[in-house]
């Protein structure tokens, strides 16, 4: 926001293939024992013949929990603008009139949920994408399979996750480009410095990037070691006296390594 704040034109935003649906997890309480292979199987049947409340995944998104009887819930497939305030206050709606659904059908049909009951919402819904700088560099096919010599964190190789289309892979526009494989791709520094801006640097899921990609990188493990890697550029832009932007990766890699940075398998 704040690079779209300075200059519009040095971010792109997610078209509806790549700005994947939005989601919210709940957590309900006073769920007792309950054999997760019927609850699985029950869910999957009931959701083929069209019965589960709202928008929900094919498969049960559900998370036990530390706390005896509390489980945490998903309900998802909330689509619209990540960076319009009107659109994710519509999405927001959505998914909360979702969850008081989605309580009631567990309740109804799931043994252990009988007595379930709501114990918290989060407050915001859930945002995977929405948009991205214009960077000097990219997360694109070649970072993907290794090809980068300015690496500040490895990355997985499978994306397509979340479109979307309700029906997950059958009949999605994500069929074409849809990978899961082996191995680790690479983010490199010029991901994190637009193209059109000085003395800034974007971390975590709004770096530059082919947009089939964000599943690669967006998860907060691989966010928050790109938000160290911007800290110790400006620390060497700071030290150096330059703009962050001009900061160069053979200055910046003594700092990745004294810090334990994974830049190789």
């Amino acid at each position: 926001l704040l690079c779209h704040a300075a200059d519009p034109d040095s971010v792109v935003k997610y078209g509806e293939e790549h700005n994947k649906h939005k989601s919210m997890f709940f957590l309900v309480g006073g769920v007792t024992l309950f054999d997760a292979g019927v609850a699985n199987k029950t869910y999957a049947e009931l959701y083929q013949k069209g019965l589960i409340p709202g928008n929900v995944w094919a498969h049960f998104g559900y998370a036990q929990q530390l706390d005896p009887g509390v489980v945490k819930i998903a309900v998802c497939y909330a689509s619209g603008d990540a960076v319009d305030s009107a659109e994710m206050t519509r999405m927001d709606g959505e998914l909360r009139e979702n969850v008081f659904a989605l309580l009631e059908f567990l309740r109804k049909e799931l043994p252990g949920f009988e007595n379930c009951y709501i114990i918290e919402t989060p407050s915001k819904i859930g945002v995977r994408a929405g948009q991205a700088i214009i960077g000097k560099e990219s997360v694109n096919e070649q970072t993907l399979h290794g090809e980068c010599d300015t690496t500040i964190v490895l990355t997985e190789r499978s994306y397509g996750f979340h479109s979307n289309n309700k029906q997950g892979l059958k009949n999605s526009i994500r069929e074409s480009w849809a990978n899961v494989e082996q191995g680790v791709g690479r983010v490199p520094m010029g991901a994190m410095v637009p193209v059109s801006l000085k003395n800034v640097l974007a971390a975590g899921r709004c770096i530059s990037t082919d947009p089939r990609l964000i599943d690669t990188f967006r998860y907060m493990s691989t966010c928050m070691t790109m938000g160290e890697a911007a800290g110790l550029m400006s620390f060497v832009a700071k030290n150096k006296e330059i703009d962050v932007c001009d900061v160069e990766y053979a200055d910046l890699l003594p700092l990745l390594k004294e810090n334990s940075f994974i830049l190789d398998v």
